[in-house]
């Protein structure tokens, strides 16, 4: 949960959250000529919180010339993951990187993308062996967690906080990761499907070259090939079948020996070199680096004696990651040379065949007697080269086609994975199902009709994705009810996490959620909120203007009124007057 938000070098007012319903208030000062309440400050405090977290939209927002005054500040924030405090610093001039310990530790400098490995294990790595995670899904997931109104605008599926453009798949596989649902087989369906993907547009793009090429579609040339081979063959037929006058039988035997031993030396020195191109390639891989202190330095926070262990474990397989590696190039280094030398040798012995059958056909060519037999020689070399050129084209396009079978098969294994986890998890399902429909009715249609409220999560294998999540509340095309829609199944997963103790972030936050939400649905969601933070401890920490909590007396009873004291759940609170603002200033 958050403890606090604040600046060492005064950019802000300190922030203190505290457990249950936080809210940022929007108000207004009474200026007769005042800006008025966008842009006062309620939504920068979710931007600092998520540029703490390493958000690039944030960075992305915080390096706009409005913000230049900025530069020589800096901020902290405070918060604790299962009752252990830490802490993030952040610099405005330097957003390349961050600061982090435990509270109680000197703050350690890391750069973004090795903090984010960081802070997703403490964050989110889970206990549950069924549940796949990667460290590097930490901006993702912290996307649910933490909902600009920038970035969560355009939000129409209650399932894709991912990102614009997200794959139907990979929203299921961080939506399955929350709620507890296997997720692996979903991961490795998502994965494969990618990987066909990637392959099929291979296998279109060498049809649209061969067709570019040639002007005829991959069954024309199979026929061509045939045609092709016909014609090598009775060329060679009509070579072995040249006699010449007997004072030149020696030099047609010699020339027939030369032309097959320069095909052979062609074909091998073709073969040494693909064979020194995949060393060459091979030796160019690197292992990518490990900082075995700074590893050991992180686990030092946690535990001395792990530390060691972590520390001498890492060390152990470096060193014989190293030797292996100096082994490896050794042996490259080897083989290369010796494929060079052969190379060489093969590309000599090619040269002095081609000078020697140079010399005789010029001998051939000063008699007259070799016109006809060097066309059908030419011919011959032409009709292979092209043989080769269009065999090479469509072994290629098979080779593609045999990996896609391949891809297919496994992605429908990952299928069967997928739908026997889904409907092994019948409890969890309902345990969410109610959950949404406790919320439903609970927080909107108090006394109202519920038909058409949906929350469903299925799994077939006549889909294309196998797996769905869908959910629906009545009216959801209305705005108001579009929006909540959004808001009710965020809180069913966040609830849900609570409520099974699940090593995931204890706090919730939104930014703007209830703009378009009608006031009755707003009052009974909020207090739906409250009286779920006195049985469990979380935070959830909303953005609000005054203009939509304050609910005229002569209506409470329509509209309802909150149950809890307001005043007492601000934790900020922001005016339309420059030194009221977040930053003190309007710019």
């Amino acid at each position: 949960m958050f403890n606090r938000l604040y600046s060492e070098t005064g950019a802000f007012d300190p922030i203190d959250f505290k457990p249950g319903l936080n809210v940022i208030l929007g108000g207004y000062s009474g200026a007769e000529k005042g800006p008025g309440i966008n842009g006062i400050g309620k939504s920068t405090v979710v931007r600092l919180i998520n540029l703490a977290f390493l958000s690039s939209s944030s960075a992305k927002e915080f390096k706009k010339k409005k913000y230049d005054f900025l530069r020589e500040h800096s901020f902290t924030l405070e918060f604790t993951v299962n009752d252990k405090p830490y802490r993030i610093k952040r610099s405005f001039e330097a957003l390349k990187l961050a600061h982090f310990a435990p509270k109680d530790k000197k703050l350690v400098e890391y750069e973004e993308a090795e903090l984010k490995t960081i802070l997703g294990d403490t964050i989110f790595r889970p206990v549950d062996d069924n549940l796949h995670f990667q460290s590097q899904w930490f901006r993702t997931l912290m996307r649910f967690y933490i909902k600009d109104d920038l970035e969560n605008r355009e939000r129409k599926n209650p399932i894709d906080f991912v990102r614009a453009g997200a794959r139907k798949a990979e929203m299921l596989t961080y939506n399955f990761f929350l709620m507890g649902i296997p997720n692996e087989s979903i991961f490795a369906f998502d994965s494969l499907s990618r990987e066909l993907r990637v392959n099929q547009s291979v296998k279109n793009k060498l049809e649209k070259k061969l067709m570019e090429e040639t002007g005829k579609d991959r069954k024309e040339f199979d026929r061509e090939l045939m045609e092709i081979e016909g014609s090598i063959q009775s060329l060679e037929e009509t070579l072995e079948q040249y006699r010449f006058h007997r004072h030149y039988k020696d030099i047609e035997k010699e020339l027939v020996h030369i032309a097959g031993e320069v095909d052979k030396k062609n074909r091998e020195y073709s073969m040494y070199a693909r064979e020194f191109e995949d060393y060459q390639n091979s030796c160019k891989v690197q292992a990518p680096e490990i900082d075995v202190e700074k590893v050991a330095r992180l686990y030092r926070e946690v535990n001395a004696r792990f530390s060691e262990f972590v520390h001498r474990e890492f060390r152990q397989i470096l060193d014989f990651r190293s030797e292996l590696a100096e082994n490896r190039e050794k042996f490259l280094r080897q083989r290369t040379g010796e494929l060079s030398e052969k190379m060489k040798k093969t590309m000599g012995e090619i040269v002095r065949l081609d000078e020697r059958r140079r010399k005789l056909l010029k001998f051939l060519d000063e008699k007259e007697a070799l016109d006809s037999l060097k066309n059908a020689y030419n011919d011959l070399v032409e009709q292979k080269a092209k043989y080769e050129r269009v065999s090479g084209n469509i072994r290629e396009i098979e080779r593609v086609d045999l990996d896609i079978s391949k891809i297919k098969e496994r992605i429908s294994a990952e299928t069967t994975q997928v739908i026997q986890q889904v409907q092994a998890c019948d409890a969890l399902k309902k345990s969410l199902k109610t959950r949404f429909y406790d919320i439903i009715s609970n927080a909107v249609f108090v006394d109202e009709d519920t038909e058409g409220v949906k929350f469903d999560i299925s799994a077939e294998s006549s889909r294309k994705i196998p797996a769905d999540i869908d959910i629906d509340v009545p009216k959801s095309t209305a705005l108001g009810h579009l929006v909540f829609k959004l808001l009710a199944y965020d809180l069913t997963v966040f609830f849900h996490s609570i409520h099974s103790g699940r090593n995931l972030p204890r706090f919730l936050f939104h930014d703007g959620v209830f703009h378009g939400v009608q006031p009755k649905t707003m009052i009974n969601t909020l207090n739906y909120i409250y009286r779920q933070s006195l049985k469990h401890r979380f935070q959830y920490i909303v953005t609000m203007n005054e203009n939509e909590l304050f609910i005229p007396e002569e209506k409470e009873n329509i509209l309802g009124k909150l149950h809890f004291d307001l005043p007492s759940n601000i934790v900020a609170r922001f005016e339309d007057r420059p030194e009221k603002m977040f930053f003190k200033r309007s710019f």
